[in-house]
């Protein structure tokens, strides 16, 4: 499986986002059921004209992966998602890794990091596929969590481009994002589906806070480059998402999006029951359960699941839930 690799180098100390011309193409390949081995630390890129004459003529199908997800597990669970997709030849499914990996330590304070990350992977990425990707017969987009962040401001910053569909599943964006500060991605996919879970606790609780700790980040980043002092990582990315939204704001994730562009035609929320007891497969989603096998999480030793354990996935598709989006590619 073919990964686009937006890291600085491809390893687990990669926290930082690379220019276009330094983006690393990885194939990786893994045995359904065992964990994906970090093939990709150190091995040599491969050149770009690769990925150019993969998609030629190919619906390319980009999946990503959200907050708080290290390089090996990114493997993983994009792999295990491209696995369950089983989508005929005319697709190409491609694995989108950017540094969203902060696993040790609190996740409203790297949030603040991790944002800017998202954003700056969205632009870079969009750089690339202009530059590689105009043979494609057609454009794609999965993503978990803060991944959303990445797909939107790729959206934004494509100049070319076009895409079909874009599914954002537990997005970790504002729920009125398509108002602000993304309402050029709206004119960018034929058609946008959501998928959300008012079980989700890690919306529910982490991200307003994350926001309000991210704005406070930001009026000191300000702050910091009047006074013409350097912070590193705390100075943010001229973006179309340079804050991460008012505090407590409710997630797309959440509740879906409020408001919705016309073209979205899922707006998707999995049913919960009292106290989220329930774990029957189609409701009561928490965060990291729209992945296959929970790969969504932070367990870097989570095996690329089998694709016939239909008993060990989790995603939206089972228990008849007729909102998972990636049911309606074209």
């Amino acid at each position: 499986m073919l990964y686009i690799d937006l890291r600085t180098e491809s390893g687990p100390k990669a926290t930082t986002v690379s220019g276009v011309d330094a983006v690393t193409l990885l194939d990786v390949d893994g045995i359904p059921g065992q964990t994906i081995p970090p093939t990709g630390y150190g091995a040599p890129p491969l050149s770009p004209s690769r990925f150019a004459d993969a998609v030629q003529g190919r619906n390319l199908v980009l999946v990503t992966h959200g907050f708080n997800v290290n390089f090996q597990n990114g493997l993983n669970c994009l792999a295990g998602l491209a696995e369950y997709l089983a989508l005929d030849p005319s697709f190409l499914v491609v694995g989108v890794l950017w540094p969203g990996d902060y696993v040790t330590t609190t996740i409203p304070i790297n949030y603040i990091w991790d944002h800017h990350e998202a954003v700056r992977s969205g632009d870079v990425l969009a750089g690339y596929l202009e530059r590689y990707a105009s043979g494609a017969a057609g454009f794609n987009f999965v993503s978990h969590s803060l991944g959303a962040r990445v797909v939107l401001e790729c959206l934004v910053s494509l100049k070319t481009i076009h895409f079909n569909q874009v599914c954002l599943l537990a997005a970790a964006v504002n729920a009125d994002a398509f108002k602000q500060p993304f309402l050029a991605a709206r004119k960018k996919a034929d058609r946008f589906s959501i998928l959300a879970s008012k079980a989700d606790k890690v919306l529910m609780l982490a991200y307003p806070l994350g926001n309000g700790v991210g704005l406070i980040g930001d009026d000191i980043a300000e702050v910091a480059s009047e006074l013409g002092v350097d912070l590193g990582k705390w100075k943010p990315p001229v973006s179309a998402a340079d804050t991460a939204g008012p505090m407590f704001t409710a997630a797309m994730g959440r509740g879906g999006a409020n408001p919705h562009p016309r073209n979205l035609v899922i707006n998707g929320q999995i049913p919960q029951t009292f106290l989220w007891l329930d774990r029957g497969d189609g409701v009561n989603f928490k965060h990291g359960d729209y992945y296959p096998a929970g790969t969504a999480g932070n367990n870097p030793k989570m095996p690329r699941p089998l694709k016939a354990a239909t008993a060990y996935l989790r995603p939206a598709l089972t228990g008849g839930n007729p909102a998972w989006p990636v049911a309606r590619w074209p």
